[in-house]
């Protein structure tokens, strides 16, 4: 008795079953991309800042923030400035209020803050960035 084993079937359903899943996987994974994408957009929609202003004086360099966007943002102190792409601590004052250490600093729409930064260097010339918290920001060379 002759009998004769076919391997063209299995092979024909192993091969789509392995295309059925890199389809899976592939939207799975554009699906993840484009969820993250959205959040990340739409956290930020609405959120802008512009330095209005800088002055240095007695080894302190000012820069004046406004909120001109159509909501609040907020500012950490230790990760809210960059000068000439450097991470610089800081100190912020709005409206004579002033935050402690490990506190952060909201801003409403219209509203404008001080950031003091400890520096030896004058404005001109200098790259200054200034990060909210919410990813919003904005830059200016001195």
């Amino acid at each position: 008795m002759n009998t004769v084993k076919s391997t063209r079937a299995i092979s024909y359903i192993l091969a789509g079953s392995m295309m059925v899943g890199i389809a899976v996987l592939s939207g799975l994974f554009v699906n993840a991309f484009v969820v993250s994408y959205m959040e990340n957009t739409t956290t930020r929609a609405g959120k802008a800042i512009l330095i209005q202003g800088m002055g240095s004086a007695d080894g302190r360099l000012t820069v004046h923030v406004q909120n001109v966007g159509e909501s609040a943002v907020s500012f950490d102190p230790t990760s809210c400035v960059y000068i000439n792409s450097k991470l610089e601590a800081c100190t912020i004052d709005k409206h004579d209020q002033s935050i402690s250490p490990g506190e952060t600093m909201t801003i409403t729409p219209g509203e404008t803050m001080t950031i003091t930064i400890v520096t030896a260097a004058q404005p001109k010339g200098l790259r200054v960035k200034v990060v909210t918290m919410e990813g919003a920001s904005t830059e200016v060379i001195g």
